[in-house]
This record gives structure tokens, C-alpha cells and sequence, in this order.
């Protein structure tokens, strides 16, 4: 029996931990059994068993056993080379079996869902990742075959998920197999939902829910495949993973490759030139958040309010945030003198305080004069955007 495990205790890698265990405990628990047959099973048969001991001939099924066993017996030691031969013949049969079972010791079972974990690039804001999922979700929601989907940007509230922002999961209910179009197929899906989820900067992975978190636990790669790169130098690892990354993208079979980048810049600061993005009809409220931008330079500089004349043309505009940048700068004027800090303190039961914490955390380039600037072109570009507002409500008043 210990001879028959020892293919198992060769295995590695996933397999290896999976099975190995199972092969130990089984070899302890038999050789425990062996110990105990000459030691303790004799002794206690002295003190047990009493009486006359009936053979082994009077128990029908033995008698049955022994008659069907002892001509086939007899044949095989009258005839040996023809045994040898029946059993080289049995021994060969299974190369058929064996040829069509795969090189794979444990092949992908089909779990009924799918998991979709995409390598972003590191730094991922927490508005652009929320961004990315949505888009990703209604894309996977469009086929037939789905269910439902659930995603989940970064860590869970747990200390166990150690997982950064960028690392993206939507975990993919699938419907019975009896609901799918005919002709549809997991592979087929697969390649399907790879073709419709491509957006920029994203590198598609599917699998399996258990089986990729099964390679995560034991590879640390969450694909399928993955090459690890070591080193003492992190330019030379980034050199050579993009060697590498063209030649694996040639590899026939391979869906999508994607090189981790460790070192060099995440961020790209974009200077707008006002001037002459007014040329080509583009608004400043198409390239940043204008009133995300007036709140947290207001959180920084609350003397930027006393500045403000009023009326506040901008408050009649009804877009998210303007609520609350009127809140700040009717509070900052009544209350001349508020520091950053005084402001988040007063302000520390409002609903959006987490918010309003990290625009106080905010960095904008340049100097106090440049977000003084920055802070009133925001603001006149809300008045602008109020006065297209009501413009287009009296075009449909008229219209009406």
C-alpha cells in the first residue's frame, strides 16, 4: 500500500500540497495498523476471546470465495507465461485511456461561474476604479449566459485581502446550462466576454473562481500562467519582463499577456490651456471636475471666500457638490479667520466629511497665486455653465 502512494508523493506544485497529505496520513494510519496487528491484537485476542473457534469453512461466503478463487489459482500457476502475457496485455490496455487524458494531472473542472480579475496599471485613482468596474460589469451583464455579476475594486473590510486598489474582481454567476443559446459553450463565452471587455489599459483574465484562488494561493500569480522575474536590480527586471512579454504574446494559445511594471512614474500632471481648448468648443467641465476642484481649494484656502462678491450665480446651477460648495463658503464668511482644520472639525458631522478630508489632503501644482487663479476661473466657468442652463430651460419653455 505505501509502494502504491508513492506517485503521489512525487507530485508538486498545486497537486503536491493537495494530495501529499492525503498520501502520508493514509501510510501513517496503515503502518500504525501493522504496529498494533503483532503487538496489541494478539494480546487482547488472549484475553477476549473464549470458547471453541468455528473454521473459516463454516461461513457460506468464505466457502463461495474460496471455490471461485482457487481455480483460477490453480490455471494461473499451471500456465505462467500465459499469465505474464494476460496481464502485459492488461497493462497495455490502458495506453489508450492514458494518451487521451490530458498533460495536465488536475485539469480545469467547470465550477458553473467565472471570476474576471484584470491587471490595471498601479496607482489607480479610487474614482476611476469605481469607473472602470461599472463599464466592465454592464459589458459582462450584456451576455446571454449571465446571471448576475458582482465586482469588487481593492481589499474587503478584512485583514486577510491584502489586495491594492488596482486589483479588480467580478465574480460571474452563470445560468443553467438548459438557459444558454444553443451551441453556446464555457470556451465559447470565454472568448466572447474577452472581445467585448476591452477597454484601455486593462489585461483580461478569466478562470474559475476556486481554481484562481487556488494558483494565487500557491503561485502568486492570479492567471493560469505566469513567469516570475527576480533580481537585485528593479531596472534590469523591468528590462527583462518586457523581453519577455512580445515573445509570450507569439506563444500559440496565449489570450492576452501583460508585463508588471514596478518602477518609473504612475502619474502624468496635464497643464489645460484654456485658451485654446475654448477654440475648439471644449469646456473645462469636459477636462476636471470644476466643482470638485472650487471645494477643495476652497478646503485649503478658506480665505478665497471672503473674495467671493455675491450673488452666487453659480448656486441656481444643478449639478452634484454645488449644495455643498455653498455651504462652505456661507460658513467661511460668517465665520471669518476658519483654518483648514477649524473648517473640517465644524463640518466633521456632515454626510460627506470622508470626502471632504481627502480633497483637504488634496496637491495641486504651482504656487498659492496660481490656486487663487484656478480657484475663480472654476468659479466663472460654473457661472457660465448656470447661464447655458438657463438658457437651454427657456429654449424649452418656448418650445413647450
Amino acid at each position: 500500500i505505501t509502494v502504491s502512494f508513492l506517485p503521489v508523493l512525487t507530485l508538486t506544485g498545486q497537486e503536491g500540497k493537495l494530495f501529499a497529505p492525503l498520501a502520508y496520513t493514509k501510510t501513517y494510519a496503515m503502518a500504525a495498523g501493522a504496529a498494533l496487528a503483532v503487538t496489541l491484537t494478539p494480546v487482547l485476542m488472549g484475553y477476549l476471546i473464549r470458547g471453541r473457534i468455528a473454521p473459516e469453512t463454516d461461513n457460506p461466503a468464505n466457502r463461495f470465495l474460496q471455490n471461485a478463487y482457487r481455480p483460477l489459482l490453480m490455471w494461473a500457476l499451471r500456465r505462467p507465461r500465459a499469465t505474464v502475457l494476460v496481464a502485459a496485455l492488461a497493462l497495455a490496455s490502458i495506453a489508450w485511456p492514458a494518451g487521451r487524458a490530458g498533460s495536465e494531472f488536475m485539469p480545469p473542472l467547470y465550477e458553473g461561474d467565472l471570476l474576471y480579475m484584470p491587471t490595471t496599471l498601479p496607482g489607480l485613482s479610487i474614482d476611476e476604479a469605481a469607473r472602470i468596474l461599472q463599464i466592465t460589469d454592464r459589458l459582462i451583464l450584456q451576455m446571454p449566459e449571465v446571471e448576475r455579476v458582482f465586482g469588487k475594486a481593492g481589499r474587503a473590510d478584512t485583514a486577510t485581502d491584502p489586495a491594492p486598489l488596482s486589483m479588480l474582481e467580478t465574480t460571474i454567476l452563470l445560468k443553467p446550462r438548459d438557459q444558454w443559446p444553443p451551441g453556446s459553450s464555457i470556451e465559447g463565452l470565454i472568448s466572447r466576454l474577452d472581445a467585448a471587455v476591452n477597454l484601455p489599459g486593462l489585461t483580461n483574465s478569466w478562470g474559475y473562481p476556486i481554481r484562481t484562488r487556488i494558483d494565487m494561493l500557491s503561485t502568486g500569480v492570479r492567471s493560469a500562467v505566469g513567469v516570475k522575474i527576480t533580481g537585485s536590480d528593479l531596472q534590469g527586471i523591468v528590462d527583462v519582463a518586457q523581453r519577455i512579454e512580445p515573445v509570450v504574446r507569439e506563444v500559440p494559445g496565449t489570450r492576452s499577456v501583460f508585463a508588471e511594471h514596478v518602477t518609473r512614474g504612475r502619474y502624468i500632471d496635464i497643464e489645460v490651456d484654456r485658451a485654446k481648448a475654448a477654440r475648439y468648443g471644449v469646456r473645462v467641465a469636459d477636462v476636471q471636475n470644476l466643482v470638485r476642484t472650487a471645494i477643495a481649494l476652497l478646503l485649503q484656502q478658506p480665505a478665497l471666500a471672503a473674495e467671493i462678491e455675491p450673488p452666487y450665480l453659480f448656486a441656481a446651477l444643478r449639478q452634484p457638490g454645488i449644495e455643498l460648495l455653498m455651504t462652505l463658503i456661507q460658513l467661511i464668511r460668517d465665520r471669518p479667520g476658519l483654518t483648514t482644520g477649524a473648517l473640517l472639525e465644524h463640518l466633521s458631522e456632515h454626510p460627506q466629511a470622508d470626502a471632504l478630508h481627502k480633497l483637504a489632503l488634496s496637491s495641486f501644482p504651482g504656487t498659492p497665486a496660481a490656486w487663487r487663479t484656478e480657484f475663480f476661473d472654476a468659479l466663472a466657468r460654473l457661472d457660465r455653465l448656470t447661464i447655458d442652463q438657463r438658457v437651454s430651460e427657456l429654449s424649452q419653455r418656448q418650445r413647450e
